[in-house]
């Protein structure tokens, strides 16, 4: 049962609604993140578990499975989930249904790498600090931590979903004992903001 079926209830029914079409899915871009294209091949970490946060259609999820990745993919969207079984119907990746608020206890620290693109700048900013501890929380020791957010520098949103994450609210995952390995910034296509990529290390 989801944490906050609100949430669940708002998102799923984009997917509903699309009836098939990932064209009526804003965030859907149908290849995966660019930062997870770049550091598959650019990354010399071997292979290991993986969970994809918000996996969507699953376009991240299959990335890393081809790479040799054990990837375990979720989203609090039953009908996105039902979606990546019947695009991928000979996956291995392991599609499940979960709210980030309440994943299995199982999987704290068990993954050498998580990956999360604009799930944090689904919440309002209050709530911001606290996803950004349960996504830190999946990773294990040595375990890495890929961020993509469409985030500002000092000129937040008012109206959301989506709400741009603050550059300074990323400290939050320093304080979750992550380090950070890489930061860059890239043009987003809102005016005024960027699209912010990260990768920490678990200690």
């Amino acid at each position: 049962m989801s944490e906050h079926p609100e949430e669940t209830e708002f998102f799923d029914a984009i997917y509903r609604e699309a009836s098939g079409n990932p064209v009526a899915i804003p965030w859907a871009d149908m290849e995966p993140t660019s930062l997870l294209k770049r550091w598959l091949k650019e990354s010399a970490t071997p292979p290991g578990s993986a969970i994809v946060v918000g996996c969507g259609l699953g376009d991240d999820a299959e990335a890393l499975a081809a790479g040799g990745w054990r990837v375990t993919g979720f989203d609090l969207s039953p009908t996105a989930i039902a979606w990546c079984r019947e695009r991928f119907p000979d996956t291995e990746v392991d599609y499940q249904v979960h709210d980030l608020a309440g994943v299995p206890a199982s999987w704290k620290g068990a993954f050498d790498l998580v990956m999360e693109a604009r799930t944090i700048q689904s919440f309002p900013p209050e709530r911001q600090t606290e996803v950004i501890g349960w996504i830190s929380a999946l990773a294990g020791s040595g375990g890495r931590v890929l961020v993509a957010a469409i985030g500002h520098r000092g000129t937040p949103r008012d109206i959301g979903p989506p709400w741009p994450v603050a550059e300074a609210a990323l400290d939050a995952f320093l304080a979750e004992g992550l380090t950070l390995q890489e930061f860059s910034a890239h043009p987003s296509p809102w005016d005024g903001f960027e699209f912010f990529e990260l990768e920490y290390l678990r200690p």
